[in-house]
């Protein structure tokens, strides 16, 4: 741009024009732009631009000059481009190799509002033996965050909570210390702001408040009162009346809360309500019973993640980003093409009947696995036969073409095919841990990460100091997210299931 507007008195917006061109290889418009080069422009007898002719550089010269330029737009902006994206590959490639663990929360924050790729990012971590710890009312941030050798979830993404209540939360906690239990957070965040019942569900939905004693469904059964109570002593404070909470030391009440005995949450329930108020699973996944079935796809959801770009070519989708993938080698793995046949497998979050403008049944709906979602289209012969699969939360594999548009990639179904077995069929599993019983520590963190699957398997000790067996009163879950965790505690030397 500056070599023609010097030599030739292009101006900017001209010269930006062959730049253009020069970008997009367009060889007949070049060979036109050269006479103008040459000779200047002249449109409606005002000379706009003189030329390298006018200018005083000879006509060989100029020619010369030009041909260089022709030939620079050969290699030129590859050139370039590559030498960009190989210096930003080699910094990305650093960082994840030796700070991984701030890499890939940089990376979840960037891609925030995408759940399918923060399901994919989070799927990674868990493979990779990196805990993903759940939100806490007392350690999350707004967003993703570092928390020791693990990525603590963010509190922002919660529904109903919007990022000026989280803001007041944390800064409430920075002044004033942890929050000592549920009603201690009412009462404190009461004093800044109206609490709503709609937040605090969310909240407690959310699994915030795992880190106090209480379940989530005593917490659902008491919260309307404790936030009744709490807006009552606002009041009272704020007319200037003695509260009947006054007798208590500053916040939090004087005569605590009774909670109800009442069994916790399925836990297929809680995850159900965990993907409702954050858009993931944040202590386990619905198709982790299938997670060894699942890797026996050659594709799964990841690789219908839209890569296309600029330059990169028609149709073409990434690949190797599947981190609960399949079992076959990510190079060995075709990248999917508009048109392809393919079958993946996973569970229905949504599935409905829709109509064309012509009259015709429709079947739309999403699949979802580890990785993400896909999105399924079937013909209306295709759902009349494959109408009993083809319902909402049925775990299913899906075999048809890929069809690649503009906005999306989609997977016209040519049969759906419900799994059979399921988790009723699993024989209760023994997991039993090798590590040091006299570690409180140790065994205050284990009782957390236990607590947060329940389930039906039996959980063991090992004890180092005395090589002794003690079984433990709680039951678990066993599934891939809790070995994931587990692992990131104890390593996954230490940890033996066995059915």
């Amino acid at each position: 741009m500056q070599a023609v507007r010097a030599l030739a008195g292009y101006t900017l917006g001209r010269a930006d024009e062959l730049r253009r061109m020069i970008s997009k290889k367009k060889m007949k418009e070049m060979d036109a732009e050269r006479e103008i080069f040459l000779y200047g422009l002249s449109p409606g007898g005002g000379v706009s631009i003189p030329g390298a002719i006018a200018n005083g550089v000879d006509k060989k010269t100029a020619n010369k000059i030009f041909d260089d330029i022709i030939k620079f737009a050969d290699y030129a902006f590859n050139k370039s481009h590559a030498a960009a994206y190989a210096y930003l590959a080699y910094q990305t490639a650093y960082l994840k190799r030796y700070y991984t663990v701030e890499f890939i929360t940089a990376v979840l924050n960037n891609r925030i509002t995408n759940i399918d790729e923060i399901t994919n990012y989070l799927g990674y971590l868990k493979a990779k033996n990196i805990r993903v710890l759940p939100p806490d009312i007392n350690k999350s941030a707004a967003k993703f965050s570092v928390e020791g050798s693990a990525v603590r979830i963010g509190m922002a993404a919660i529904k109903n909570v919007g990022a000026g209540v989280v803001s007041e939360i944390i800064s409430e906690r920075a002044k004033n210390g942890d929050f000592k239990d549920f009603e201690d957070f009412v009462a404190r965040m009461m004093s800044a702001f109206t609490l709503n019942k709609r937040m605090l569900e969310s909240l407690i939905l959310a699994g915030t408040f795992d880190c106090f004693s209480n379940t989530r469904a005593q917490l659902m059964q008491v919260f309307e009162g404790v936030i009744s109570r709490a807006a009552k002593d606002r009041e009272a404070k704020l007319s200037g009346q003695f509260s009947f909470f006054d007798a208590a030391a500053g916040f939090g009440f004087a005569q605590k809360t009774k909670y109800p005995t009442v069994q916790e949450f399925p836990l297929s329930e809680k995850l159900r309500y965990e993907k409702e108020v954050a858009g993931v699973y944040l202590t386990g996944h619905p198709l982790e019973e299938y997670a060894d079935f699942l890797r026996g796809f050659t594709y799964n959801s990841s690789h219908f993640l839209s890569g296309q770009s600029e330059g990169e070519g028609e149709g073409v989708l990434q690949k190797d980003k599947s981190f609960y993938g399949s079992e076959i080698d990510a190079d060995d793995i075709p990248a999917l093409l508009d048109g392809m046949s393919v079958t993946i497998g996973g569970m229905l979050v949504e599935a409905s009947k829709r109509y064309t403008k012509l009259g015709k049944e429709l079947g739309v709906g999403k699949l979802e696995d580890l990785n993400g979602t896909v999105e399924i289209l079937l013909s209306g012969y295709a759902l009349n036969k494959y109408r009993d699969a083809f319902l909402k939360d049925k775990a299913v594999a899906v075999s048809g073409k890929v069809k690649v548009r503009d906005d999306g990639v989609t997977l016209w179904a040519d049969s759906v095919t419900e799994f059979s077995g399921g988790a009723k069929s699993v024989p209760i599993k023994k997991i039993c841990f090798y590590m040091d019983i006299t570690d409180k520590n140790l065994m205050g963190e284990l009782t957390e990460i236990l607590a947060a699957y329940p389930g039906e398997d039996e959980t063991f000790i090992r004890s180092a100091h005395d090589n002794k067996l003690y079984p433990l009163a709680v039951r678990v879950s066993v599934g891939e997210t809790l070995l994931a965790e587990l692992s990131g505690l104890l390593g996954r030397e230490r940890i033996k299931v066995a059915t």
